[in-house]
């Protein structure tokens, strides 16, 4: 560490004492040998201190604006880019306030080097410019504020020896910079062909097993069509059946109609049969009671024979006929009666099972009947599953053609990757 003090001789002649001024300098040995080229020296630093301290902070606002006016917004990108903060004119006087800094340590080198990487990045230029816009404010200080020439010279001469030394900072960092980008670079490029080959070789495996996947493809594209068709003539045929069977269960519904109808004619028949019964009942109710009457009248007829005596045996023989014809008659009506009755009985088990083929007739009917209706609904559809397997068709003829079209261009994708690997390999060996 140096320490200098200043001491005034005259009005306008600043000169620099020891325990006025702490100078710090805490560099590599490269730097301070860069130090020594430009014979920038503690004296130098301590002198840029004072001076600092002494005017321009004086003139502080005057320089920020100055500044401001010349280098406008790029300023703020500079420091935005940074991780500075605050007002462009705050960020500004911290820049004055590093060209006069006593202190050269790591932390210095360190901010140089940030800017150099901000300013390589964007526009080295600026940075140049920059510092001859500062310069020219400091020099524009010290006329106005030291008459003295030769101690304005050794302000200006200090000044331009701390500014230089972080233009060598600058122009050796961007040395480093371009040496770090070239080896990169030749890094990256190397990597980039070996890249380049691996992934040519990639291509063409890839591209061999597509174009060996789409001639498989292909293949079931043929297969896919055949059975589409295949499939389509038996949904014609299934069509052409269902048809028939439709037919069928019309003439099925027909033939059950004509059935219902004939058995409610029979129902009709037993039923004028069973009235035509009921009637032969009734008839044979009045002759039972005629033969009763025709009885009793035989019986009377005999009593009064036998009263009459020896003259009235013949009319006892008629009645006795007469009785016996009653008797026979009264016989057969109970016979008939009989009949009648175990007719009644078959003829109400006839009408029961009439009835009931007339109603499975009629529920035969209406299943017919829905049947029909299920096979018009089958034949409708297998229309449109015809037309729809029709377009399936179509579709799977424009995707054999467009696989085949994928295939070709497979082709050339193999040929293309295969090209690109020998060119790949070709520059790895040339390089």
């Amino acid at each position: 560490m140096f320490t200098f003090k200043k001491k005034t001789n005259r009005k306008g002649v600043t000169t620099v004492k020891a325990d006025q001024v702490k100078v710090i300098v805490d560099l590599s040995q490269k730097h301070l040998e860069q130090f020594q080229m430009i014979s920038y020296t503690s004296e130098d630093i301590a002198l840029k201190g004072q001076f600092y301290s002494t005017y321009i902070k004086k003139h502080e606002k005057e320089i920020t604006e100055n500044v401001m006016e010349s280098l406008g917004s790029k300023m703020d990108t500079v420091f935005r880019i940074l991780g500075d903060s605050g007002e462009p004119t705050t960020l500004i006087k911290k820049q004055i306030e590093l060209h006069f800094t006593t202190v050269y340590n790591a932390n210095f080198v360190d901010m140089i080097k940030r800017l150099t990487a901000v300013y390589t990045a964007n526009n080295p230029e600026f940075y140049i410019g920059a510092f001859q816009c500062y310069l020219t404010e400091y020099i524009r200080v010290a006329f106005l504020e030291i008459d003295d020439a030769i101690e304005r010279t050794k302000f200006i001469t200090a000044i331009m020896k701390s500014l230089n030394f972080e233009q060598q900072l600058f122009t050796q960092f961007v040395k480093e910079n371009i040496l770090e980008e070239t080896e990169l670079h030749s890094k990256t490029e190397e990597e980039l062909k070996a890249q380049i080959q691996e992934i040519a070789e990639e291509l063409v495996a890839l591209t061999q097993q597509t174009n060996a996947a789409v001639e498989m493809l292909v293949e079931q594209s043929h297969q896919v069509k055949t059975q589409v068709q295949d499939s389509n003539s038996q949904v014609i045929k299934t069509q052409e059946i269902a048809g028939t069977g439709k037919n069928q269960v019309k003439d099925l519904a027909d033939s059950i109609g004509v059935i219902s109808t004939n058995t409610q004619k029979v129902i009709e028949v037993v039923e004028h049969l069973n009235s035509s019964y009921q009637d032969i009942a009734d008839v044979i109710k009045i002759v039972q009671s005629i033969a009763d009457q025709t009885n009793l009248l035989s019986l009377n007829s005999a009593i009064e024979a036998a009263r009459a005596g020896e003259h009235g045996k013949g009319f006892a023989v008629v009645a006795l006929e007469v009785r016996k014809l009653a008797e026979q008659t009264k016989n057969s009506i109970s016979k008939i009666e009989e009949i009648i009755e175990v007719s009644n009985t078959y003829l109400h088990d006839v009408v029961t099972s009439i009835n009931d083929v007339s109603g499975i007739v009629k529920d035969g009917r209406v299943h017919a009947e829905s049947t029909q209706v299920s096979f018009v609904t089958i034949v409708e559809e297998m229309g449109k599953s015809i037309a729809g397997v029709e377009k399936t068709e179509k579709e799977i003829n424009q995707l054999a053609e467009t696989i085949n079209e994928i295939g070709q261009a497979t082709h050339r994708v193999t040929s293309s990757a295969e090209t690109l690997m020998n060119v790949a390999t070709k520059t790895l060996v040339t390089n």
